[in-house]
């Protein structure tokens, strides 16, 4: 489901079923952590909200995957899926997880920050591309590998690195 929460941002996120047992306090500690603050804590409005979200049909239906990374055809980060079939994929958790992995910017921006120095550098180029080998391994069968960097100080190895 989407809903904006109290700040104005649009949140979505796959409830899963089981959370609908027992008391639901789960359900509504995930749901508050969420932004959604202003759920009643009274006895009677505890049980509507579950009786409500018990009733509630469902527009279509999606797989839900319960880690980010790579499922199939798609790749699943917490706010997004891209791939073929994407919009039938959806992140579902019992808790709430970091952000550790979001897309932050642009294309153009990357374009301009980023890729703009890897032309005519292979140092720079084979540093950035490093960025984009584990996510596509599974996607294209092959187990990984590693390198060693090597060179005087100071030869750019860090630089390379933060460009990364």
């Amino acid at each position: 489901r989407e809903r904006d929460d109290t700040s104005g941002e649009r949140r979505r996120w796959a409830m899963p079923m089981e959370m609908l047992s027992g008391s639901g306090e789960e359900l509504r500690r995930v749901l508050q952590v969420n932004g959604l603050s202003y759920i009643s804590t009274t006895g009677e409005a505890r049980a509507r909200l579950m009786e409500y979200i018990s009733l509630c049909k469902p527009e279509r239906r999606v797989t839900c995957v319960s880690r980010t990374g790579w499922h199939g055809q798609v790749y699943v980060l917490q706010d997004e899926v891209s791939g073929e079939g994407a919009e039938g994929v959806i992140l579902q958790t019992t808790s709430v997880q970091g952000r550790d992995f979001r897309v932050s910017g642009t294309t153009e921006e990357w374009r301009e920050h980023v890729s703009r120095y890897c032309t005519g550098n292979s140092r720079v180029a084979f540093a950035v591309s490093l960025a984009f080998a584990a996510p596509l391994l599974r996607l294209v069968g092959m187990d990984g590998g590693g390198y060693h960097r090597q060179g005087v100080s100071p030869g750019g190895k860090t630089r390379r690195r933060s460009a990364a």
